[in-house]
């Protein structure tokens, strides 16, 4: 079973090292919250988690339907993170899976 975390954030990405030894990665805060929701889903049960950073981006309101899961304060942090778990797309919902994400929508507000 696949887990996937996703935020938006900058991020330092590139060759890291020195010449004698060369390591491509990505650092930075985005990259502990991404890890950190992909960990969730394990508590969640779920299979793919999204901050509220991802949940703000052009299109994705509209082409995915999402229910608001909790708010976490992820380990490195002090503000509480709002997460959301990615159900479906829009076009392939239920009607069941719609109810869900509305009903998990006003019982966060």
């Amino acid at each position: 079973r696949i887990r996937c975390g996703l935020h938006s954030a900058d991020v330092f990405v590139g060759n890291l090292g020195s010449k004698m030894r060369m390591k491509y990665g990505v650092l930075g805060d985005g990259v502990n919250l991404a890890s950190r929701l992909e960990e969730l889903n394990k508590r969640y049960l779920t299979e793919v988690l999204i901050s509220e950073d991802v949940l703000v981006q052009p299109g994705v309101r509209e082409e995915f339907l999402v229910r608001p899961l909790d708010r976490v304060v992820v380990k490195g942090r002090v503000k509480p993170t709002p997460i959301f778990e990615v159900l479906d797309r829009v076009e392939f919902a239920s009607d069941r899976t719609r109810l869900v994400a509305e009903q998990s929508a006003s019982a966060m507000q």
